[in-house]
Protein backbone atom coordinates (compact mmCIF):
# COMPACT_ATOMS: atom_id res chain seq x y z
CA UNK A 1 0.00 0.00 0.00
CA UNK A 2 1.18 3.55 -0.95
CA UNK A 3 1.24 6.43 1.07
CA UNK A 4 -1.56 9.37 0.44
CA UNK A 5 -0.83 12.79 1.38
CA UNK A 6 -3.58 14.03 3.14
CA UNK A 7 -2.17 17.66 3.72
CA UNK A 8 0.01 19.82 1.68
CA UNK A 9 1.32 23.20 2.60
CA UNK A 10 3.69 23.88 -0.58
CA UNK A 11 4.05 27.66 0.07
CA UNK A 12 5.96 27.67 3.47
CA UNK A 13 8.83 26.25 2.88
CA UNK A 14 9.77 28.67 0.22
CA UNK A 15 8.60 32.01 1.91
CA UNK A 16 10.49 30.72 4.62
CA UNK A 17 13.58 29.93 2.87
CA UNK A 18 13.06 33.05 0.80
CA UNK A 19 13.43 35.26 4.28
CA UNK A 20 16.23 33.67 5.12
CA UNK A 21 18.11 34.72 2.10
CA UNK A 22 17.31 38.19 2.66
CA UNK A 23 18.17 37.55 6.17
CA UNK A 24 21.56 36.45 5.61
CA UNK A 25 22.17 39.18 2.99
CA UNK A 26 21.14 42.28 5.67
CA UNK A 27 23.64 39.73 7.82
CA UNK A 28 26.57 39.92 5.24
CA UNK A 29 25.78 43.70 4.02
CA UNK A 30 26.14 44.65 8.33
CA UNK A 31 29.53 42.87 8.10
CA UNK A 32 30.80 44.76 5.26
CA UNK A 33 30.21 47.97 6.61
CA UNK A 34 31.66 46.69 9.64
CA UNK A 35 34.84 45.63 7.60
CA UNK A 36 34.16 49.73 5.80
CA UNK A 37 34.23 51.42 8.68
CA UNK A 38 37.19 50.04 10.26
CA UNK A 39 39.62 50.19 7.29
CA UNK A 40 37.83 53.93 6.37
CA UNK A 41 41.23 55.66 6.76
CA UNK A 42 41.66 59.51 7.57
CA UNK A 43 38.49 60.62 6.72
CA UNK A 44 37.21 57.96 9.52
CA UNK A 45 34.45 55.49 9.52
CA UNK A 46 31.82 58.03 8.76
CA UNK A 47 28.39 56.43 9.68
CA UNK A 48 29.51 52.90 8.72
CA UNK A 49 29.61 51.43 12.28
CA UNK A 50 25.39 52.83 12.93
CA UNK A 51 24.80 50.93 9.35
CA UNK A 52 26.26 48.09 10.69
CA UNK A 53 24.86 47.71 14.02
CA UNK A 54 21.74 48.28 12.15
CA UNK A 55 21.88 46.04 9.36
CA UNK A 56 23.83 43.22 12.09
CA UNK A 57 20.61 43.49 14.39
CA UNK A 58 17.93 43.42 11.82
CA UNK A 59 19.70 40.48 10.04
CA UNK A 60 19.71 38.76 13.79
CA UNK A 61 16.08 39.82 14.49
CA UNK A 62 14.68 38.86 11.41
CA UNK A 63 16.64 35.01 11.77
CA UNK A 64 14.65 34.77 15.23
CA UNK A 65 11.44 35.82 13.72
CA UNK A 66 11.68 33.29 10.70
CA UNK A 67 12.93 30.34 12.52
CA UNK A 68 10.42 31.21 15.78
CA UNK A 69 7.57 31.44 13.57
CA UNK A 70 7.92 28.72 10.90
CA UNK A 71 10.13 25.87 13.75
CA UNK A 72 6.60 23.94 14.11
CA UNK A 73 4.89 24.70 10.85
CA UNK A 74 4.00 21.34 9.33
CA UNK A 75 5.29 20.90 4.95
CA UNK A 76 2.61 17.62 4.76
CA UNK A 77 1.56 14.82 6.28
CA UNK A 78 1.11 11.49 4.51
CA UNK A 79 -0.76 8.39 5.98
CA UNK A 80 0.22 4.15 5.12
CA UNK A 81 -2.27 2.33 6.66
CA UNK A 82 -2.20 3.27 10.29
CA UNK A 83 1.54 5.20 10.05
CA UNK A 84 1.33 8.60 9.32
CA UNK A 85 4.42 10.77 8.23
CA UNK A 86 4.92 14.62 8.95
CA UNK A 87 7.24 16.58 7.92
CA UNK A 88 7.96 19.91 9.61
CA UNK A 89 9.58 22.96 8.66
CA UNK A 90 13.53 23.24 9.12
CA UNK A 91 16.29 25.76 7.36
CA UNK A 92 16.11 24.49 3.78
CA UNK A 93 15.18 21.16 4.79
CA UNK A 94 12.38 19.34 7.25
CA UNK A 95 12.15 16.97 9.77
CA UNK A 96 10.76 13.73 9.57
CA UNK A 97 8.35 12.97 11.72
CA UNK A 98 7.28 9.03 11.86
CA UNK A 99 4.85 6.78 13.89
CA UNK A 100 1.42 5.70 14.01
CA UNK A 101 -1.49 7.98 13.22
CA UNK A 102 -2.35 7.10 17.25
CA UNK A 103 0.57 9.42 17.87
CA UNK A 104 -0.77 12.48 16.88
CA UNK A 105 -3.05 13.76 19.57
CA UNK A 106 -4.49 16.69 21.40
CA UNK A 107 -6.06 17.54 17.45
CA UNK A 108 -7.35 21.53 18.69
CA UNK A 109 -7.79 24.75 16.46
CA UNK A 110 -6.47 27.89 17.25
CA UNK A 111 -5.72 31.18 15.81
CA UNK A 112 -2.64 32.62 16.06
CA UNK A 113 -2.09 36.79 15.70
CA UNK A 114 -0.31 37.61 12.52
CA UNK A 115 -0.97 41.13 12.57
CA UNK A 116 -2.85 43.26 14.14
CA UNK A 117 -6.22 42.89 12.78
CA UNK A 118 -5.39 39.57 10.91
CA UNK A 119 -5.71 36.10 12.72
CA UNK A 120 -4.35 32.30 10.67
CA UNK A 121 -6.39 29.94 11.78
CA UNK A 122 -4.30 26.51 12.35
CA UNK A 123 -5.05 23.30 13.43
CA UNK A 124 -2.34 22.32 16.60
CA UNK A 125 -1.62 18.31 17.23
CA UNK A 126 0.85 16.67 19.88
CA UNK A 127 3.62 14.15 18.88
CA UNK A 128 5.97 12.72 21.51
CA UNK A 129 8.84 13.80 18.98
CA UNK A 130 8.70 17.04 18.72
CA UNK A 131 8.46 19.49 21.73
CA UNK A 132 5.98 21.57 20.60
CA UNK A 133 3.02 21.73 19.18
CA UNK A 134 2.86 20.87 15.75
CA UNK A 135 0.69 23.69 13.32
CA UNK A 136 -1.45 22.75 10.35
CA UNK A 137 -2.34 26.16 8.44
CA UNK A 138 -5.42 26.55 7.14
CA UNK A 139 -6.20 29.22 4.06
CA UNK A 140 -5.57 29.27 0.72
CA UNK A 141 -3.32 26.93 -1.27
CA UNK A 142 -3.22 24.50 1.54
CA UNK A 143 -4.23 20.89 0.19
CA UNK A 144 -6.16 18.62 2.47
CA UNK A 145 -7.33 15.84 1.57
CA UNK A 146 -10.43 13.69 2.30
CA UNK A 147 -7.88 11.58 5.40
CA UNK A 148 -7.48 14.60 7.47
CA UNK A 149 -11.19 15.50 8.49
CA UNK A 150 -11.34 11.89 9.98
CA UNK A 151 -8.16 12.65 12.14
CA UNK A 152 -8.95 16.76 12.73
CA UNK A 153 -12.87 16.75 12.60
CA UNK A 154 -13.53 18.37 15.80
CA UNK A 155 -10.54 20.83 15.20
CA UNK A 156 -11.83 22.03 11.71
CA UNK A 157 -15.73 21.90 13.18
CA UNK A 158 -13.97 24.76 15.37
CA UNK A 159 -13.24 27.08 12.69
CA UNK A 160 -16.12 25.72 10.65
CA UNK A 161 -18.84 27.67 13.27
Amino acid sequence: MSATRIYANPGVARRANASLVVVFIAFVFGAFEIWRAANAGPEGPGSGYLFAVLFLGGGAYGLRQVLGANRDTVLWLDIDGDAATAAVWKPFGTKKIVGPIGGFTEWRPYAKQVRRNMRQPLVLVDHPEHPRPLEFELGRGIVIGDGFRPLAGEALAGFET
